[in-house]
């Protein structure tokens, strides 16, 4: 389970420093953002909107064996500002 979670990640830091991804998926194309991972299955996207839509996507299709028990917007900027993400992930 954690190899495959490092194979993972080592992806996502991979193709995300080639800068952006072009295709025609939309949860692939434009910038992906690797999340940051404090283990336990703890992990966090610095980014909002439309970013972090295509990041999370990107993650799950290339996690396939891990989903998603819970979502909490980072909201520590200005009121109705979101300037991140924490997600919680579990093995299926």
């Amino acid at each position: 389970m954690a190899r495959l979670l490092a194979i993972g990640l080592f992806l996502i830091v991979t193709l995300s420093a080639c800068g952006n991804l072009s295709s025609s998926d939309p949860s692939t194309a434009g910038p992906i953002v690797v999340p940051v991972d404090y283990g336990s299955g703890v992990l966090y996207f610095n980014a909002a909107e439309s970013t972090f839509g295509k990041s999370l996507a990107y993650y799950q299709k290339h996690n396939p064996g891990l989903e998603i028990i819970c979502l909490s917007s980072d909201n520590t900027g200005v009121y109705g500002t979101t300037s991140g993400y924490w997600v919680i992930i579990k093995s299926r």
